[in-house]
């Protein structure tokens, strides 16, 4: 039974995907939704399995990502929000939970960037790029490298735009020079 609801909960976010490629995210969003639920229903059968609450952890990135490219920060905000709770009740040492809770904080960044907010998005940009220093560390890998170069790009962006934002001492913006 377990094994039917994992295949239903993966064919609807697969179905969610398809839909969000297609620019239908009424029904992307009715397709993730059937995942989560189908996921939260698996996690509480599954207590403790650390790929559940992966998984769980990835559909609602997914709503996340959907609600931001509909212009809804606030919404993507709060999924992504909820994603890295799941991840952080995970083993701290758990390498793969480690880089998913680097790309949820980078996630949360970049809804916080559409709310306005680059000083939060900033602190999350710092913190998924430790994770990633750390992981790139313990694992000489590509995708550890490109995970520092992501995180690097995505710190410099913010602090650019913190740059042009702020006013010099002689009262016009960078953004104005």
């Amino acid at each position: 039974e377990d094994e039917v609801t994992d295949l239903l909960g993966s064919a609807h976010a697969a179905l969610g995907d398809a839909w969000t490629a297609r620019g239908q995210f009424d029904e992307a969003d009715s397709a993730y939704r059937e995942a989560l639920a189908l996921r939260r229903l698996l996690k509480s059968e599954n207590a403790g399995d650390v790929q559940q609450s992966r998984t769980l952890a990835a559909v609602k990135q997914k709503l996340g990502d959907l609600d931001l490219m509909r212009g809804r920060p606030k919404s993507a905000h709060g999924f992504y929000v909820s994603a890295l709770t799941d991840l952080n009740a995970l083993a701290k040492s758990d390498m793969e939970v480690q880089r998913d809770i680097m790309v949820t904080l980078n996630k949360i960044s970049y809804a916080e960037i559409a709310r306005g907010d680059l000083e939060k998005a900033q602190v999350g940009f710092e913190d998924a790029s430790s994770i990633a220093n750390k992981l790139a560390t313990a694992r000489q890998t590509k995708r550890a490298q490109r995970d520092v170069a992501i995180a690097r790009y995505n710190l410099g962006s913010v602090q650019t735009e913190f740059f042009l934002a702020t006013p010099p001492a002689f009262g016009k913006s960078a953004r104005s020079l």
